[in-house]
């Protein structure tokens, strides 16, 4: 499966031209039935899984608003997060990092967000233009992107998000933990609070969420927790796409029909539905479709 994942990230950055991670192709060839995976991408290890709690599920709304990696919104905040790494590199090079040889971090997610308030943080500039960045360091180091030298890169918001992201991602998984062990009901409240909180950065840090979908967000937390509802992200590349939903298993399909009709009503937007869960490509094999049509 990985090495289905990582030829498809391949194709992806090479051949198509989108400058996409490999979070995705894992989900897709390595998926299991009633479980999360747990993926460090540095670059791309499989830690394992986290069954999901007996008595909730997740859900997808599909905005119908189109996104793309390959788009510009997303190349930028990549480019500009990599700028991030750079001059954090930079800086550490000038101290520790160059008595040993080896500026770091090599990952931006493994800076703990108290350090990177205390230390980094103050370094970074709040935005940068390319021929600028350039000229006092150099290429950033990601080879599927280019730094345009006319455009103006937000840095420090773009860097801070992947420092705190990844906090957030360990405090999901634990309260699904917790939730599993317990079965209480507060630890599902939190795992949704830390994805109310991963679309808030999404949307303000990256810039890459959309009204639709921001609609979609306030109409899950509109119902709450009272109405089963635990939390709702923006997932993929943003700018659109789908919204993810953690609720109680009982009624979840219920209440994500009735925000999908009040969503219709409010943008004209027809959204599809997504229940269930499956096992990946690589697990579940391949099925051959023959489509039929004709002119009449």
């Amino acid at each position: 499966p990985l090495t289905v994942a990582k030829l498809s990230q391949k194709n992806e950055n090479s051949v198509v031209g989108a400058p996409c991670g490999i979070m995705d192709q894992i989900a897709v060839t390595s998926g299991r039935e009633n479980r999360l995976i747990h993926i460090l991408c540095q670059p791309d290890m499989i830690k394992g899984t986290i069954p999901i709690p007996e008595n909730c599920a997740f859900a997808g709304i599909n905005s119908a608003v189109k996104h793309s990696v390959a788009g510009p919104k997303y190349t930028d905040v990549r480019v500009a997060t990599f700028m991030g790494r750079k001059i954090i590199q930079a800086h550490n090079s000038l101290g520790k990092g160059k008595r040993s040889g080896s500026p770091r971090p090599r990952y931006l997610c493994n800076i703990s967000p108290d350090e990177f308030e205390k230390k980094y943080k103050r370094i970074l500039p709040v935005k940068i233009k390319g021929e600028d960045f350039l000229e006092k360091y150099g290429e950033t180091g990601d080879k599927v992107t280019e730094v345009n030298l006319q455009k103006e890169y937000k840095v420090r918001s773009r860097a801070a998000h992947p420092v705190y992201e990844n906090q957030r991602v360990m405090r999901f998984m634990r309260a699904l933990e917790q939730a599993n062990l317990t079965a209480e009901d507060r630890y599902l409240v939190e795992a949704g609070e830390q994805m109310y909180r991963a679309h808030q950065s999404y949307a303000r840090n990256c810039d890459l969420s959309a009204p639709e979908v921001d609609l979609l967000i306030d109409l899950v937390r509109k119902r709450g927790k009272k109405q089963g509802l635990y939390g709702a992200k923006i997932t993929g590349g943003g700018s659109g796409g789908t919204v993810a939903i953690l609720g109680q298993k009982e009624g979840l399909e219920e209440k994500v029909e009735e925000i999908a009709r009040e969503y219709e009503s409010i943008t004209g937007l027809e959204p599809d539905l997504f229940f269930g869960t499956s096992p990946g490509a690589v697990e579940f094999g391949s099925k051959r479709y023959t489509l039929e049509w004709s002119l009449k």
